[in-house]
């Protein structure tokens, strides 16, 4: 009966440092993209910025500015009512 109680922890502290490991990957290859979204001449605010194929997004405040977390590899979907839906890919 020993053997087990003392398994207990050592397998919680291999689960947790699993769990680090994996958070610390995923936050290695994320970063912080930012622009401003315009229509050629003025900022348009209140437009949709979402990571392509997940949840993560945000929208752009009145000067049209956006900041949102993804990888180089991901696409931003950009969505706003009575303009086109543009997707641009991240590349770094």
């Amino acid at each position: 009966m020993r053997k087990k109680i003392t398994q207990i922890p050592a397998l919680a502290n291999k689960l947790f440092f699993l769990l680090s490991s994996l958070l610390f990957s995923v936050a290695a290859f994320s970063q912080t993209v930012s622009g401003t979204v315009t229509d050629g001449s003025k900022p348009i605010g209140s437009v949709t910025v979402q990571v392509k194929g997940s949840s993560r997004a945000t929208s752009t405040n009145e000067a049209g500015k956006f900041s949102i977390g993804a990888s180089a590899q991901d696409v931003l979907v950009f969505s706003s009512v009575g303009f086109a839906t543009r997707e641009i890919a991240v590349n770094g």
